[in-house]
């Protein structure tokens, strides 16, 4: 889960991550940017490559709590 407040560098971490790990390719889901309304994707019993935009006005979904939802 890349979290950030630009989609574009958002996506960029999420295509970064991938590139680091070469020479092994990832198979599982790769979402670069993931709307707020499916944020229960991240509950999927698969591994996922996922961005996240929040918005920094926004103070009720913070960082803290999407760490709680991922564990």
């Amino acid at each position: 889960m890349v979290v950030g407040v630009e989609p574009g560098l958002v996506s960029c971490g999420v295509m970064g991550l991938l590139s680091l790990m070469r020479p092994l390719s990832w198979v599982a889901p790769i979402i670069p940017v993931l709307p707020i309304k499916h944020l229960d994707f991240i509950e999927s019993p698969v591994p996922i490559v996922a961005g996240l935009v929040l918005d920094p006005t926004d103070k009720t979904l913070c960082p803290a709590k999407i760490i709680d939802l991922c564990e």
